[in-house]
C-alpha cells in the first residue's frame, strides 16, 4: 500500500468517526436489558410479560435474545459505557464489510474513502446500539460473498454453510428476513432453503414468523406512531443523505442499463426492492445504505461518470462534506462529550419516583410508549410498567392514539387501566380555551395540552422538569404529601393564563415564588 492509499484509507476512517461514536440513545435498549436480566434469573429465555400491570403473562416471543444477552454482558462490564463501546464494534464491523465491499468492485482508494463518508452520513440516524446492528452487519457480509463471487465468476459457497449462518442470525435479530429476500432476489434457492432452514434452530422456530407477520399488520399504525417507523422526512436532516442515496443508486443502475442491458439480474433488483423498503420505512435504511453505496458507487464509474482524473477531487470534496455533517449533527446529541445521551429517557425523573417510591410504588403507572423500557429496567420491581417497545404492547399503542382524540377519550382511556399516576411528556403544545369571569366577559387562551387532558379536580401535578410531567390521581395518595409535593400554581408552558391570574390577584404571589423555587430544588437535588 502506497503512501497516498495509506491516506485515504486515513480519510475513509476520520469519516466514518461520528457514526462510529455517537453515544447511546436507544430507548429500546433499556427493556432489552431487562429480558436479559430475566434470562439471568431464570436461566431461560422468556416467553411471558412480567414488566407491565397490563399485559401481566401475556405470551412474548423474544427473538433477539442473543443480542440481548451480548448487552447485558457488555453493560455487566463497563455500564452505558461499555455497550457504547460493543456498538462502536459493531457499527465499524459494519463499516469494514463496506470497505471491502467497495473493494471487491476494484474502486480506486479516492473512491473508497468517498463511499464510506458516505456510508457514515447515511448510517448516522441508524447507528445507536440495537439488535438491528447485527442484522445490517449479516446482511452487508452476505452481500459482499454473493457480489464478490459473482464478479470473480466462482460458484457460491456450499449451501450447508448458509444453515449455521442464519442460525446464528436469527438468535440476535428477526432482520434474517431481509438476508432471505437477498438470496431470492440473487436466484441463490438452495442457499435460500439452506438459510430458511437454520432461522428455524432458536428458541421461538416459527414464532419468529409470527411476530414478523403481527409487524407487517400493525405497519400502517406504527408509522403513524413512532417517526422511525414512518418514510424518511424530506425536513428532518438526520436523513438528507438517505434522500441522496435514494436517488444515487437507482440512478446509477439505471444509467448503466441504458448502456449495457445485460447486467446482472440480482444486484439491480436488490437496489430497487430495499430502495422502495426504504423509502417507506426510515428503520430500514440501514439494509439499503448497505447495497446503495458500493453499486452506486460501481455504476457510475463504470458508466464513466467518475473518470479517474475527476475521482480525487470529488473523494476529497464528499469526505468534507460527511465529515462536517456528521461531527455537526453528532454534537447537537453529545459526540466526544458522552457516551450515553439522555435525549430518549427520563432520567430525572425516575429518580424522582425512586424517592418517592414509599408512596407511589406499586401504584399503576402510566409512561409513554419510548419511556417504558427506562421504567421498567431502573424502577422494576417497585413499579411495572405499562408499556414498553416490545409488539406485545402495539394494541395499546392503538387504544392510546384513539384516546388523544379528546380529553374526555383520554380520561376513559386512562381510567379503564386503573392508572393512579401518569408520567407524560412535557410538551409545548398549547389548545385554545375560553375563559368566562364572574361578570359574563369572557377571555381566550392557549393554554397547555395537559390543563385540558389532566384537568386539575382529578390529578395534581406532584413533579416537572424539562421533559416530564408527573401526575397523581387525587385520592391515590395521603393528603399531606400531596400538599407538600403538589404543584398548583407554577406549572410550565401556562404562561398567558398565570399573568392573568395574578394581575386578577386569584394567585398569592408569594406561594407561586414559593413553588417556583421549590421546583428549582428540587429538580437541582435530583
Amino acid at each position: 500500500m502506497t503512501s497516498r492509499d495509506r491516506a485515504w484509507t486515513a480519510a475513509a476512517c476520520a469519516a466514518a468517526v461520528p457514526c462510529v461514536l455517537l453515544p447511546v440513545a436507544n430507548p429500546d435498549l433499556f427493556w432489552h436489558l431487562s429480558a436479559a436480566a430475566r434470562m439471568l434469573q431464570t436461566r431461560a429465555v422468556p416467553t411471558r410479560d412480567w414488566l407491565s400491570f397490563t399485559r401481566p403473562g401475556a405470551p412474548w416471543v423474544d427473538f433477539e435474545w442473543g443480542a440481548q444477552a451480548l448487552f447485558w454482558i457488555a453493560h455487566a462490564c463497563g455500564g452505558l459505557a461499555g455497550l457504547w463501546a460493543l456498538k462502536a464494534l459493531l457499527v465499524s464491523a459494519c463499516a469494514c464489510v463496506s470497505w471491502r465491499t467497495l473493494g471487491a468492485y476494484r474502486l480506486a482508494p479516492p473512491l473508497r474513502a468517498a463511499g464510506i463518508a458516505l456510508w457514515s452520513a447515511a448510517m448516522l440516524a441508524r447507528s445507536d446500539i440495537r439488535p438491528d446492528l447485527f442484522s445490517v452487519a449479516g446482511f452487508s457480509l452476505l452481500f459482499l460473498f454473493l457480489e464478490a463471487r459473482r464478479i470473480e465468476r466462482r460458484r457460491l459457497f456450499h449451501p450447508a454453510w448458509m444453515i449455521l449462518f442464519f442460525a446464528i442470525w436469527a438468535n440476535l435479530h428477526a432482520g434474517f428476513v431481509f438476508g432471505l429476500a437477498l438470496l431470492a432476489l440473487y436466484g441463490a434457492w438452495p442457499h435460500l432453503l439452506a438459510g430458511a432452514l437454520g432461522t428455524l434452530i432458536q428458541p421461538a422456530g416459527f414464532g419468529a414468523y409470527g411476530v414478523l407477520w403481527e409487524h407487517w399488520g400493525d405497519a400502517k399504525l406504527l408509522a403513524s406512531q413512532i417517526v422511525e417507523w414512518g418514510p424518511p422526512g424530506l425536513r428532518n436532516p438526520w436523513y438528507w443523505p438517505s434522500w441522496f442515496l435514494l436517488f444515487f443508486g437507482p440512478a446509477g443502475a439505471a444509467v448503466r442499463l441504458f448502456q449495457d442491458r445485460r447486467m446482472a439480474f440480482g444486484p439491480v433488483a436488490a437496489i430497487l426492492a430495499f430502495g422502495v423498503f426504504a423509502a417507506g420505512h426510515a428503520r430500514l435504511g440501514a439494509y439499503y445504505v448497505a447495497l446503495a453505496v458500493p453499486l452506486g458507487l460501481y455504476w457510475w464509474r463504470e458508466a464513466g461518470f467518475l473518470p479517474a482524473s475527476s475521482q480525487k477531487r470529488a473523494a476529497f470534496a464528499a469526505v468534507a462534506a460527511c465529515l462536517v455533517y456528521g461531527v455537526s449533527w453528532g454534537s447537537e446529541f453529545g459526540l466526544f462529550r458522552t457516551t450515553f445521551h439522555p435525549r430518549f429517557a427520563p432520567v430525572e425523573a425516575a429518580r424522582f419516583l425512586a424517592k418517592e417510591k414509599a408512596v407511589l410504588g406499586g401504584k399503576p403507572l402510566y409512561e409513554e410508549w419510548g419511556w417504558g423500557g427506562y421504567i421498567g429496567w431502573n424502577l422494576y420491581p417497585d413499579y411495572l410498567v405499562f408499556q414498553d417497545g416490545r409488539y406485545i404492547f402495539h394494541s395499546l399503542l392503538k387504544e392510546e392514539a384513539a384516546a388523544q382524540a379528546s380529553p374526555e377519550a383520554w380520561q376513559s382511556f386512562l381510567e379503564a387501566h386503573g392508572v393512579q399516576a401518569a408520567l407524560m411528556l412535557n410538551l409545548d403544545w398549547r389548545l385554545p380555551t375560553t375563559r368566562v369571569y364572574p361578570d359574563g366577559s369572557s377571555k381566550e387562551f392557549r393554554r397547555p395540552y395537559y390543563a385540558l387532558y389532566m384537568p386539575k379536580n382529578k390529578w395534581a401535578l406532584v413533579y416537572w422538569d424539562d421533559k416530564a410531567l408527573l401526575f397523581v390521581r387525587r385520592g391515590a395518595a395521603p393528603p399531606a404529601w400531596l400538599k407538600a409535593h403538589e404543584y398548583l400554581y407554577a406549572r410550565p408552558h401556562d404562561d398567558d393564563a398565570l399573568r392573568d391570574a395574578l394581575s386578577r390577584g386569584e394567585i398569592p404571589r408569594p406561594k407561586l415564588d414559593a413553588e417556583f423555587l421549590r421546583h428549582s430544588a428540587d429538580v437541582k437535588r435530583l
